[in-house]
C-alpha cells in the first residue's frame, strides 16, 4: 500500500482534532478540579467556623462551672468559719 499526500495530510487533520479534544478535556478537567477543590475550601473553613464556634462555647462552660465552684468554695468557708466563731464546731474525735 502506497501513502499518499492526501493520506498523510487527512491523518494530520485527524492528529489535529484529536489533540483539540484531548485539550477541551483537560480544560474540562481542570475546571471540575477547580470547582471540587474550592467546595473543599469551603467545608474547610465551615468547619473550621464551627469548631470556633464550639471552642468559645466550650471556655465559656468552663469558666461558669469554674465561678460556680468558686462560689461553692467561698460559701463552705464561710460556713465552716461562721461554725467555729460560734462554737458550733466539734472536732472529730
Amino acid at each position: 500500500m502506497t501513502t499518499t499526500a492526501d493520506d498523510v495530510w487527512r491523518l494530520l487533520a485527524e492528529l489535529a482534532q484529536a489533540q483539540k479534544e484531548t485539550e477541551r478535556g483537560f480544560q474540562e478537567t481542570e475546571r471540575i478540579l477547580k470547582e471540587q477543590s474550592q467546595e473543599t475550601e469551603r467545608g474547610f473553613q465551615e468547619t473550621e467556623r464551627i469548631l470556633k464556634e464550639q471552642s468559645q462555647k466550650t471556655a465559656r462552660q468552663i469558666k461558669q462551672v469554674n465561678q460556680q465552684i468558686g462560689k461553692l468554695g467561698n460559701r463552705l468557708g464561710e460556713f465552716v468559719e461562721w461554725n467555729l466563731w460560734n462554737g458550733k464546731y466539734v472536732p472529730p474525735q
